[in-house]
Order: C-alpha cells, then structure tokens, then sequence
C-alpha cells in the first residue's frame, strides 16, 4: 500500500474508520525430529480488503482515489 495514499471519507455514511485485512503468507517446514511444524519469512502479498470499522462495507483503492 503506498503511505502517501489520500484518504477519503466512507461513501455510504461519510464514516472515517477503517480495518484493512492483509494477506500474509509464512514459510513452514515439518521439524525432522518430531511432528514440529516451524514457520519463518514472513511475506504480504497485499490487501485483500478494505471495510467500514462501523457498517462493514468494502471499499476497494479506486474509493480512496489510489491503486492499491
């Protein structure tokens, strides 16, 4: 996500608060010794969405005036 992106207000009711869910990916490898699952290197792969804190609807980057 660019950190210079402009934020407007919700269209639906000119609401202000966000939540942003991500996609986060983890490499994981099985432990030899035992049944030990290890993850390491984080990787995002992005948004996945973009939704009102207070009626849930989704908004896209197109609706803040950015490509995400």
């Amino acid at each position: 996500m660019n950190k210079n992106m402009k934020i407007k207000k919700g269209k639906k009711f000119g609401g202000d608060d966000f939540l942003i869910q991500e996609i986060i990916f983890h490499k994981a490898s099985l432990c030899p010794q035992g049944k030990i699952l290890t993850t390491y290197k984080e990787q995002t792969g992005g948004i996945e969405r973009i939704f009102c804190k207070n009626c849930d609807t989704d908004y896209s980057g197109n609706d803040f005036g950015n490509k995400l």
